[in-house]
């Protein structure tokens, strides 16, 4: 008697192809970075960095790396920021070697090596995975604007980051942030799914994803912070675009959104008043304004190349508000010219023409307010945008 299992090498391919957007989804979307309010240290941060580590190998098992790429990017980092972490250590005491500052780095270098071309996976499973986040986008927010004191313990309970009692603020203020803590990393997320949704409707025809697109506007609004309106704006252009041709959806999602904003106009205005004309959050205070966040940055970018890996005990050094800030202060221009080309080129390289440019205007410009791109999200959510974006445009499959 013989025994088929219906088990074999195509079955096992297709399914680990699969993984990778999911692990992707799960890890920048649903991933805890707390217990009971308490913000994991540096085992968790070690652990994901090594998951990254990891989880970039898997992405090359069914794609390609160009290993000379990727040698000459990290023994650029060995010699260049490698000598001026050493020269910083032995110049300055209060110095100290940080392991926060290496592994975003070199992670990066090891991404952007990659050749991205695995398209078998359906854009029918795609578009699910696609579900799963706007449907927990859906709960998650509407529970927060209803001031659930369910959804408030598990999110600060499980989703509390970067900074001790940020969750607390947020959620008095009933910031739609979801899992992501503060509105301005939320609003970075917002646009991105956004624009998978917006391209996905424009394809398909799928009422959902119109729906999708109006309910992430409506939430973007409630952020209130300086990256949500000029995001929210940009959103709201494209979505009136979308629905040109669909009144009845157009006026149904404007409907319900103006009628909410209305009943909430005087708190957002003086939200979105008060961020605006704020000289202690923002662009302006960031970047503009004495004794801002970034001055000792400024210092360091002005008077030397960099401090490398280190950090200081003595010395307060923006690390969480601008990319560009970050690696100028890593490396001055050499490393911030490096990072960035590598970073277009694998976007170039990995994204169909029709999409790459809104992608890159994200990317780019979002480094202005956060360091996106030292972020363990980054890893994830792009490779989650390049299969998305590639599948959307390669797969022959029609079905709906």
């Amino acid at each position: 008697m013989n025994f088929k299992f219906g088990i074999n090498s195509e079955n096992i391919k297709e399914f680990g192809r699969k993984l990778i957007p999911l692990l992707a989804l799960i890890m920048f979307t649903f991933i805890p970075t707390s217990h009971n309010s308490e913000i994991f240290g540096i085992i968790w941060t070690l652990t994901v960095w090594i998951i990254i580590v990891i989880y970039i190998s898997y992405v090359g098992l069914f794609n390609r790396i160009n290993y000379n790429l990727f040698i000459r990017g990290l023994v650029f980092i060995i010699i260049y920021v490698g000598s001026i972490t050493i020269f910083t250590l032995i110049r300055n005491n209060d110095a100290r070697l940080s392991i926060y500052r290496i592994a975003p780095v070199l992670s990066l270098i090891y991404l952007t090596s990659f050749k991205i071309n695995d398209y078998k996976i359906s854009q029918r499973y795609m578009r699910r995975l696609l579900d799963i986040f706007f449907i927990a986008m859906l709960i998650w927010n509407i529970l927060i604007l209803l001031g659930s004191d369910f959804i408030k313990e598990f999110t600060i309970n499980n989703y509390s980051q970067y900074y001790e009692k940020a969750l607390e603020y947020t959620f008095y203020y009933k910031k739609t942030v979801m899992s992501f803590g503060v509105h301005t990393w939320a609003s970075y997320f917002y646009i991105i799914m956004f624009y998978l949704s917006y391209v996905t409707a424009i394809r398909t025809g799928l009422m959902r994803f119109y729906i999708y697109c109006g309910f992430t506007v409506f939430f973007t609004v409630f952020l209130t912070s300086n990256s949500s309106l000029v995001y929210g704006i940009i959103m709201t252009i494209m979505l009136l675009w979308l629905l040109r041709k669909k009144p009845i959806v157009l006026f149904s999602i404007l409907g319900i959104i103006i009628i909410v904003i209305f009943n909430m106009w005087e708190t957002l205005w003086e939200r979105y008043k008060f961020i605006t004309q704020s000289d202690t959050n923002g662009l302006i205070a960031r970047y503009l304004i004495d004794g801002g966040s970034f001055k000792n940055n400024f210092k360091i970018i002005l008077s030397s190349m960099g401090i490398g890996f280190c950090i200081f005990d003595n010395m307060k050094i923006g690390y969480s508000d601008s990319g560009y800030i970050v690696y100028l202060t890593m490396g001055s221009f050499p490393l911030i010219i490096i990072i960035y080309t590598r970073l277009y080129n694998f976007l170039v390289r990995n994204i169909n023409v029709r999409y790459i440019w809104f992608i890159l205007f994200i990317i780019f410009s979002f480094e202005l307010a956060l360091p996106a791109t030292y972020s363990y999200r980054f890893p994830f959510v792009i490779v989650f945008v390049i299969y998305y974006l590639n599948n959307l445009s390669k797969c022959e499959e029609n079905i709906k």
